[in-house]
């Protein structure tokens, strides 16, 4: 069935949406991840609100797939789920897979609405987890490539600043490509 999906997809099959849609609910995880992802390609009417479903799933392995799903096919109206996901409250530390899946798919669609939130999440402090925050600030930085110069240029000024080597590297390096 996923290679039926697949050939649909690469042969331009949005004719059969109507046939495809129903497979995105399919009880074989991989199955109903590549349904989801063709009726995306395909923007076929339903696609957000499954993907949404996915997003909001309880398993985190379904959330991580369709957080990726967003990012692979750049789905600007999944960007307000993604921001809740990443805004997330981490007890125990154990996100830090998740958000960074999360950061980069933002980076990957590149809407400049989410530049605020990693800006919030770059100034964060964290006394328990300074590691984990350095990690996502780095993170961050690599994943803005894809976002409007002009939205991300209060970022790259920080990450001039930054104590982190490669932040800064990385910043100076979008700074003479005149990103930022």
């Amino acid at each position: 069935v996923r290679n039926a999906l697949y050939l649909l997809r690469e042969c331009g099959g949005a004719n059969y949406v109507h046939k495809i849609r129903p497979l995105a609910t399919h009880a074989d995880r991989r199955v109903s991840m590549e349904a989801l992802k063709t009726i995306l390609i395909f923007n076929a009417p339903g696609a957000l609100s499954s993907l949404r479903v996915c997003l909001e799933s309880k398993e985190p392995d379904v959330r991580d797939q369709a957080v990726k799903l967003a990012g692979t096919t750049r789905v600007k109206e999944a960007v307000p789920y993604l921001l809740q996901l990443l805004e997330k409250k981490d007890l125990g530390g154990i996100e830090l897979e998740q958000k960074t899946s999360i950061i980069k798919a933002l980076g990957d669609i590149g809407d400049p609405g989410a530049v605020d939130v990693l800006e919030r999440l770059y100034n964060a402090k964290s006394l328990v987890f300074k590691n984990t925050m350095e990690e996502l600030k780095l993170e961050i930085f690599k994943s803005l490539r894809n976002y409007p110069p002009g939205s991300i240029q209060s970022l790259i000024e920080r990450g001039l600043r930054s104590e982190n080597n490669d932040i800064r590297k990385i910043s100076e390096a979008m700074l003479k490509r005149g990103e930022g």
